[in-house]
């Protein structure tokens, strides 16, 4: 699903601008009281969108850290992003097994 996603929204051929290019900074984070997820998505003509989210379900601070990714994601297509670079302060494993 997130290939496809990628796939869909990568089109090297089609010129872009600022407004296209955002980039997706996430951050996630779980204790025994609770998880949450914080995006933060910027394009090159200087617009900002901030975002947290509240987890309500049990979470690893992987899985929370994957949730904040994927929400990033969702954020930058309704933003119709042509161009996206993501951040993260984690080294996200896309294979776990």
């Amino acid at each position: 699903v997130l290939a496809d996603f990628v796939a869909e929204m990568t089109n090297p051929s089609s010129p872009t601008n600022g407004a296209d290019k955002w980039t997706i900074f996430v951050d996630g984070a779980s204790n025994a009281t609770g998880a949450g997820a914080w995006i933060i998505l910027e394009n090159e003509n200087g617009i900002l969108i901030e975002v947290s989210l509240a987890l309500s379900f049990p979470t690893s601070i992987n899985q929370a850290e994957y949730e904040a990714f994927l929400a990033g994601l969702r954020l930058a297509e309704d933003m119709q992003a042509r161009e996206i670079k993501i951040s993260t302060d984690r080294s996200l494993s896309l294979h776990k097994y």
